[in-house]
């Protein structure tokens, strides 16, 4: 099922309507993001930085218009994501922000430093989506890792390995329902951010700190 449904998204991602497109990278962007939102004391600057760019985003998508000038004003500052890796410290002086000088200090191992590394991923995209009218990277591979994190914290392991698990096989149909419907014009907002997600399987199987 695991081939099948691979070959569903790849198949089916260059035929989402370019209209439908910020919302099926927003839709993707909202596993992770609302879980980070619950360690938001935590991570409060993170929080900060991506709860702005979502609620821009999302503006965006349900007014059908997008704003260039507020859409670099947030982004441009963090964006686009220059991630040289190792232990250059010219590099880590010169990045311009906090997203690239703690990307190495992040573990996705926990969830809440998995959902941020995701998240950085997921609106590095959508920078380069709207900057060049070109989404380049499909993200549902996003929420397909957080669920993974929160496999392995239950001694589970990855969502591969687990296709027959209601918390796994409700992700999978819900993105294989979601970019069929994508392929023509659609107007979903954001109270359509996790349609078709079963709200009692995505909470079937809990993380383990």
């Amino acid at each position: 099922m695991y081939k099948e449904y691979q070959n569903i998204i790849i198949n089916g991602f260059p035929k989402i309507e370019n209209e439908n497109l910020l919302f099926w990278n927003l839709w993707n962007t909202s596993y992770p993001f609302e879980i980070l939102e619950k360690y938001k004391e935590r991570y409060k600057q993170f929080y900060s930085i991506f709860n702005e760019m979502w609620t821009l985003c999302w503006g965006f998508n349900d007014s059908k218009k997008i704003n260039l000038d507020k859409f670099h004003s947030i982004f441009k500052q963090y964006y686009p994501f220059n991630h040289n890796g190792g232990d250059n410290k010219k590099d880590i002086l010169n990045s311009k922000n906090i997203l690239e000088m703690e990307y190495d200090n992040l573990d996705d191992a926990y969830l809440s430093e998995a959902c941020i590394i995701q998240l950085i991923h997921c609106f590095n995209n959508i920078y380069e989506g709207i900057s060049n009218k070109c989404y380049r990277i499909n993200v549902s591979d996003a929420p397909i890792s957080i669920i993974s994190v929160i496999l392995d914290s239950n001694g589970l392991g990855f969502s591969l390995d687990n296709m027959n698990l209601p918390f796994v096989q409700n992700e999978i149909e819900a993105q294989i329902k979601l970019i069929k419907d994508l392929s023509v014009p659609q107007n979903y907002t954001y109270k359509d951010r996790n349609i078709y997600r079963d709200k009692n399987a995505m909470e079937s199987i809990k993380y383990k700190e």
